[in-house]
């Protein structure tokens, strides 16, 4: 009789634990996982309900999961990793990037010039030529592009094309006429309008100049936005990126999101963080940190301090090296900066997240103070403050309130010096140049740039090149046999990566809370 019992409530029991458990409505089995966690780094299965992983463990353990409408996918032994989180994108100009005219791998003056001819005859009238993404550095004889370089090519059809870094862009006679720009128009507070030694323009506007340009343009449609953001979303996909935090989108690309998001389709979770001169937007219906669903969110603010290393734009204490008279520039929102500092407070203080782009190391310092200022005046509540590719230190400019500040609260959204170097368009040459601003031996930062360069030589993750997109990964830089290589004990090579890695992808959703 006694024994009878017990086999009753053993398996009484075993059907109450097992009801306990809903059945995952996928499970991965018989993979190498790799799990970002550094006390279990390894699994071989995984089992997810809808869009949330609920189970890592053995093939074993997560087998438990397994019901009778459960997918299974036996992964035959090949790597699988957490997706990853891009901390900084351009998501509708990066999408509307991959149809527009390649320029970063035209290698010579007259490449470029042909490419856009070329794609001056698929362009409408009355449409613009945007995108782009040179990089003059790849040329025999690195200068920057001019007006007359392509004006023979594009006629009456209007250009404005950015370098990679996104920090200057160049425009043809026809755009200039548009625009109203002649040699009289003059320079704008964080901006520069490039011209000759006669005064007049080249085509080449820096940083806040390049909206004297932008205002020009048509704005995008909304089928042609969709459109832009479909594309970011495939390419995402077809790379690994399953979130991403979005810099500086206009309202009009959150309602695009909003409305893929009703339908199912957004199938990358977005972040948005739009400019913190619009902070009242957000902050006027009560929108704070992080608010919304699993898939979109806001509640974060975007800024920018100063410009970039490749475009000769970072705010420095010293001149640059191959520039004794110049500087950098304290971005169009930091004239003055007072009003920038009494914006971001005012945007704290509404309980929205600040991000602030700042390169150059008096851009840095000048940053750490308003941050810690709105400390002081606010007290810390988990703020996550977060410098979008900060890259060099301040060397012993900052106050002893700032360093200590930098220790303590300041997420940095691109591995300092290396990402946000590559990101923003430092070649060999501005990296030799960084080197005597800042004080760096030449050769520390040529090993770093070697190992960096073949590190993404040799794996799909991070797509450096589209700076204004900054996808991670791209294919055609892994050819398909290496990644069917990756099974067993064969990916621990890419392990040892992944560990370096960790931190733009976890660490990147921390900072993303």
């Amino acid at each position: 009789m006694k024994l009878k019992l017990l086999l009753y409530l053993f398996a009484t029991g075993s059907v109450a634990a097992a009801q306990t458990r809903p059945a995952a409505t996928l499970i991965v089995t018989n993979a190498n996982v790799y799990t970002v966690d550094k006390q279990h780094p390894k699994a071989d299965a995984v089992a997810a309900i809808g869009d949330r992983i609920v189970a890592v463990g053995s093939s074993a353990e997560i087998d438990l999961w397994r019901g009778p409408d459960t997918k299974v996918i036996d992964a035959g032994g090949k790597l699988l990793l957490p997706g990853f989180d891009d901390s900084h994108v351009h998501f509708i100009s990066g999408g509307a990037q991959l149809d527009q005219v390649e320029l970063n791998d035209a290698t010579t003056p007259e490449e470029f010039a042909r490419r856009i001819g070329a794609q001056t005859k698929k362009t409408a009238k009355g449409e613009w030529i945007v995108g782009g993404d040179w990089d003059e550095t790849k040329w025999p004889k690195p200068q920057l592009p001019t007006k007359e370089l392509v004006d023979a090519v594009t006629g009456n059809t209007p250009i404005f094309v950015n370098r990679y870094d996104g920090h200057q862009s160049l425009a043809n006679t026809a755009a200039l006429k548009l625009a109203g720009i002649t040699a009289k128009t003059p320079d704008v507070a964080g901006g520069v309008i490039v011209r000759d030694k006669s005064g007049n323009p080249t085509g080449i506007f820096k940083d806040a100049a390049m909206d004297l340009i932008n205002k020009a343009i048509p704005p995008m449609s909304h089928e042609r936005r969709m459109r832009a953001a479909r594309r970011a979303l495939e390419h995402a996909a077809s790379v690994g990126v399953t979130s991403v935090q979005d810099m500086n989108p206009e309202f009009a690309d959150v309602a695009v999101y909003s409305e893929l998001a009703e339908k199912g389709e957004l199938t990358t979770r977005i972040y948005a963080a739009p400019m913190e001169t619009n902070w009242q937007d957000q902050a006027k219906v009560g929108l704070r940190h992080a608010w919304g669903s699993s898939y979109l969110r806001l509640g974060a603010v975007k800024g920018y301090a100063d410009g970039s290393l490749g475009s000769g734009t970072a705010y420095m204490y010293q001149p640059f090296s191959d520039e004794p008279g110049n500087r950098g520039l304290l971005s169009d929102e930091m004239h003055p900066p007072a009003g920038m500092r009494a914006r971001l407070m005012k945007a704290d203080a509404a309980g929205l997240q600040l991000r602030v782009h700042a390169i150059g190391d008096h851009g840095i310092a000048m940053i750490l103070d308003i941050f810690s200022d709105i400390e002081k005046e606010h007290g810390y509540h988990d703020q996550r403050f977060s410098f979008c590719c900060a890259v060099n230190g301040c060397r012993g400019r900052e106050t002893p309130a700032s360093l200590r500040f930098l220790g303590r609260r300041v997420y940095v959204a691109a591995i300092v010096v290396l990402i946000a170097i590559l990101k923003h368009g430092a070649t060999d040459a501005r990296l030799a140049r960084l080197s005597d601003v800042v004080s760096v031996d030449r050769r520390t930062i040529a090993r770093w740039r070697h190992w960096w360069r073949d590190a993404f030589t040799a794996t799909p993750f991070w797509r450096i090149a589209r700076a204004r997109f900054m996808p991670p990964v791209d294919h055609d830089r892994l050819p398909a046999a290496l990644i069917e290589r990756f099974t067993g004990d064969s990916a621990e090579p890419l392990i040892a990566l992944l560990r370096f890695l960790a931190p733009i992808t976890g660490g990147a959703a921390m900072q993303a809370r």
